[in-house]
């Protein structure tokens, strides 16, 4: 138990010099600051033009080079492609509705362990496992038993 105060003691003491000396820091910078734009020949004006000048033209060729690459891959589509890459997609969505309600079938609820019969206890999910409910519409939940510490999902639908 010493070593996590003597941790957090030493946390709290480095936020305590930083606050304490916050404001002379922010002096410290400004005059340092000023006085290197006054000794040095630096013309800010126009490096702050230049650079906002080559920003705009950079990003104007971007748009220009996106519209015309998408404008001449439109043009070589045919029409018979246009109905393929339709029936691809709603083959590939149609496999993607069997296999969610497949996983709502295969995993029903845990409110008892499958192992040893004992208490299920829901507890964090994933990032990745919140994704993928969200992409698939699913309300994932994450249990786990307070015996045996077997971990299972439940799935419903949304």
């Amino acid at each position: 138990m010493s070593k996590t105060r003597k941790s957090r003691s030493r946390k709290v003491k480095n936020n305590f010099t930083y606050s304490k000396y916050k404001f002379e820091f922010l002096i410290f910078f400004l005059i340092f600051f000023g006085l290197f734009l006054l000794l040095e020949d630096f013309e800010l004006k126009k490096f702050i033009r230049e650079s906002f000048i080559y920003i705009i033209s950079t990003f104007k060729h971007l748009i220009f080079y996106f519209y015309r690459s998408t404008l001449n891959f439109f043009l070589k589509i045919e029409f018979s492609d246009i109905i393929g890459l339709i029936l691809l997609f709603i083959a590939f969505f149609l496999i993607l509705i069997r296999w969610r309600n497949e996983l709502i079938n295969k995993n029903p609820s845990f409110e008892f362990c499958l192992v040893c019969k004992g208490k299920s206890q829901r507890i964090r999910r994933k990032l990745y496992i919140k994704i993928f409910g969200f992409f698939f519409r699913l309300k994932i939940r994450k249990y786990q038993c307070k015996d045996c510490n077997l971990r299972s999902y439940k799935l419903t639908s949304l």
